[in-house]
């Protein structure tokens, strides 16, 4: 198994919850990111919208995420 599919794998694996709270934490704006940080968001806001089956509510958090990352510049 690969480190990638390990990674997703392991977000598969997390509570909702525990998600959104990481990807709060994790956030900054998107050019101070590392290539792995950038992997890592990707897959937990993959794994998130298929848990939300709700395209406007996924699109609210996405807007609220953006909002916060912005703050930090």
């Amino acid at each position: 198994m690969t480190a990638r599919q390990k990674l997703i794998s392991k977000i598969k694996n997390m509570k909702s919850g525990l998600i959104l709270s990481c990807l709060e934490d994790m956030a900054k704006p998107w050019d101070r990111r590392t290539e792995e940080e950038r992997a890592a968001r990707a897959y937990m806001l993959d794994e998130l919208e298929r848990r939300m089956n709700n395209e406007d509510r996924f699109d609210c958090f996405l807007d609220k995420l953006e909002e916060l990352e912005e703050s930090k510049r």
